[in-house]
């Protein structure tokens, strides 16, 4: 977790991280395989999505009924949560 930025990650990051995790950066995550790659139910990422802490679906259809994360949505997420960890790790440290 070297990144410069406390919010976005830089593209090296994301691979590694991606490699890490066994996520396909361009593989869509429909909610049923995305809620436990969160670690999270449906009613808790709904919440944290209204909260701007993890990112909205895309849409997949038109309709905007069918949605799904990247994996790469999903990568930056992990990592940002990762920095959080080190971070109070580091307040707790101190």
């Amino acid at each position: 977790m070297s990144s410069k930025s406390n919010h976005h990650p830089t593209e090296d990051e994301i691979k590694q991280l991606a490699t890490e995790l066994g996520i396909d950066l361009a593989e869509i995550f429909r909610p049923a395989r995305a809620y436990p790659r969160f670690g999270l139910g449906h009613s808790q990422v709904a919440e944290k999505v209204a909260a701007g802490e993890i990112e909205p679906p895309i849409p997949l259809t038109e309709t905007g009924h069918a949605v799904g994360w990247t994996g790469r949505q999903m990568v930056i997420h992990h990592w940002r949560r990762l920095q959080l960890a080190v971070a109070k790790k580091k307040q707790v440290a101190a």
